[in-house]
């Protein structure tokens, strides 16, 4: 089931993306700090969390600055 993220799903959202391997450490740092801001509701960023009784995978979708 794909669902939007929640904070219950943070550790294992960012255990995702370290195992990926697909970001250094700054990488990792941003992308903590970009899900820490969506789920405080300061952002207009979406996330979505696949779930199989929990989570297996994260997509994430910023609107594109100076555009409408």
């Amino acid at each position: 089931m794909i669902r939007e993220t929640i904070k219950e799903d943070s550790e294992a959202i960012l255990a995702i993306v370290r195992d990926s391997e697909q970001f250094d450490e700054n990488g990792l740092t941003h992308v903590e700090e970009t899900l820490n801001n969506y789920l405080a509701g300061e952002s207009e960023d979406l996330w979505f969390t696949a779930d199989d009784g929990e989570p297996v995978g994260v997509a994430y979708c910023a609107p594109e600055p100076v555009t409408d």
